[in-house]
């Protein structure tokens, strides 16, 4: 990852050190740290890990929203700029999908020139899991292919859609781990459904 070419936030920090008034609506100022943070956010996580599909949502003095990359849906959230300093932070963590706010570990990235550098290197050091998926076929039986993914979630979509393009069930297992799921036609199924097509 070359950090060179990472976009700064320069003037989303410039708005967020002026502050903000509290009001019970959204203000003029905070719009339009918004707009910019929405801007050069989009444009950084672009440059810095190659993000696709930004979304935001501009709530009540805060800014959340999604982003992918590889495959891997990420969450963010600046929380109440009132009164934020540039110590606080931007909350950054793996989701499921662009649904999903509870998702995996927080990770806290203060506002500052650096803040890009550092989400980049989370995004980075997402941890690859090592997970084995078992596709069953017309004669009973089933073979284990190795899968590789960054998380739980993301290793279901890619066995939920391995089920689409096969008749007979999918099951997913951590490695390691007495944990698992099943899949038939992109929907998951119960473990006694998983079974009966085993001989």
């Amino acid at each position: 990852m070359s950090f060179a070419k990472a976009k700064t936030m320069q003037k989303s920090l410039a708005l967020l050190t002026r502050g903000f008034e509290s009001s019970s609506g959204k203000t003029p100022e905070f719009l339009a740290f918004a707009r910019t943070f929405k801007r050069e956010l989009t444009d950084a996580l672009r440059s810095a890990v190659n993000a696709e599909n930004v979304t935001f949502n501009v709530g009540h003095f805060y800014v959340s929203g999604f982003f992918t990359v590889n495959g891997q849906a990420w969450y963010f959230a600046t929380g109440d700029v009132r009164g934020m300093t540039q110590s606080y932070g931007l909350l950054l963590r793996t989701a499921r999908d662009y649904r999903d706010f509870t998702g995996g570990a927080n990770n806290n990235i203060p506002m500052r020139d650096d803040m890009i550098e550092k989400v980049a290197r989370i995004v980075d050091r997402a941890p690859t899991m090592h997970f084995l998926l078992e596709v069953f076929d017309s004669r009973n039986t089933s073979q284990s292919e190795p899968l590789e993914a960054k998380d739980w979630y993301n290793a279901e979509k890619i066995a939920s859609k391995r089920s689409l393009g096969n008749q007979w069930p999918v099951v997913l297992w951590l490695r390691g781990e007495n944990k698992f799921i099943g899949f038939e036609k992109g929907e998951p199924v119960t473990w006694s459904t998983c079974l009966s097509h085993k001989v």
